[in-house]
């Protein structure tokens, strides 16, 4: 049986793609990283392989929102890179889950659900690489040292996630000469400067995407930071024009 060729490839189109695709990276994260009891999640299976969900209405929510306003600002072409940094109890950056996404390409408004041109995939071909991304992700924790453990969703308080000892933030870097267009928005914030200076320590690559009109790519940062914290160690931070969500 032949394989299911698609060729309708829009911009909007990879904006979902990659949105589904973040849902399931910031599940992941706040799970393998213990920002929550592990008992508010359950496996569930995308792109053909397990995966870790939060069944917590709040957390599940948030998210959600999250991407959803990142999904905004990237079918305005706005975005370099989308940061989930883990901060301690004191506001200092551990963790930094750096998603690239510079190389995607730039559309105009008018154009987001034209087809690119010479573009053809067969059907699964972007799940593979989305579920290799995951695998990858989900073993990092072997090569990171432990966050704080957290506690219950409901601590939730406005765009952040407290927990006893950690918090993670969602960030936008954006292209060069964009950031007055995102300022206009009620969702995003611009980040504390604590919150971006904070350069890695380590780098630990994640998983590059190359597929058609996709270029990605994605890697975690330890701070210097986490590496001096006793046994509580947790990663990172940075960035030049940068957006709190």
């Amino acid at each position: 049986m032949s394989k299911q060729v698609i060729t309708d490839w829009t911009y909007d189109h990879l904006v979902k793609q990659y949105s589904d695709f973040l849902v399931v990276c910031l599940h992941t994260i706040c799970y393998y990283r213990n920002l929550y009891d592990r008992t508010y999640f359950s496996l569930a299976r995308v792109y053909s392989c397990p995966v870790q969900r939060c069944k917590h209405p709040i957390l599940v929510e948030y998210i959600n929102s999250v991407v959803s306003s990142i999904a905004e600002e990237l079918r305005k072409c706005l975005v370099e890179r989308i940061n989930v940094v883990i901060m301690s109890s004191q506001d200092v950056p551990l963790e930094r889950f750096v998603f690239d996404v510079s190389m995607l390409p730039e559309v105009s408004p008018e154009d987001l659900f034209v087809p690119f041109r010479d573009t053809e995939y067969q059907a699964g071909q972007l799940d593979a690489q989305f579920r290799a991304a995951i695998m990858k992700l989900a073993l990092v924790e072997t090569k990171l040292g432990p966050v704080p453990n957290g506690k219950s969703p409901n601590q939730a308080q406005h765009h952040h996630f407290d927990s006893s000892d950690c918090t993670f933030v969602v960030q936008i870097e954006l292209r060069r000469n964009k950031s007055s267009k995102v300022r206009a928005t009620t969702s995003w914030v611009e980040a504390e400067e604590r919150e971006t200076t904070s350069r890695g320590q380590t780098t630990i690559p994640l998983r590059r995407i190359g597929f058609g009109p996709i270029k990605l790519d994605s890697w975690v940062e330890e701070t210097q930071s986490k590496l001096k914290l006793p046994a509580k160690n947790d990663s990172n931070s940075s960035g030049d024009q940068t957006m709190s969500f």
